[in-house]
């Protein structure tokens, strides 16, 4: 079992329970900035990266390295015999839903 969850904060309380299986935390800004392409490939990711270090400093290298991870963390989903999503109703937890439900159905 793998459960994708909508970021560090609720990761960090997950791993405090008896919850069985994998927990990894993928979220995403999707809600900020351009999404070139539906960030389709690797340039679309760097066009992201960098408007998001020039409106918000965050370092284009950490950044696509933390979309690296998410992204093989979603080829990995099709490997589980079970994904549990966490996510809740607010915009940025249903844009990263969509985003992870939309891959997951590839």
């Amino acid at each position: 079992m793998l459960h994708l969850i909508n970021g560090q904060c609720t990761l960090d309380i997950l791993i405090r329970t008896s919850v069985p299986g994998d927990k990894v935390s993928v979220d995403d800004i999707l809600m900020e900035g351009p999404l070139p392409d539906y960030l389709a490939d690797e340039t679309a990711w760097r066009k992201r990266a960098k408007w998001l270090q020039k409106r918000f400093g965050i370092s284009q290298t950490e950044y696509l390295q933390g979309a690296q991870v998410r992204e093989q963390t979603l080829v990995q989903c099709s490997t589980v015999n079970e994904v549990t999503l966490w996510y809740e109703n607010d915009v940025f937890c249903q844009i990263n839903f969509l985003y992870i439900y939309s891959a997951l159905r590839k």
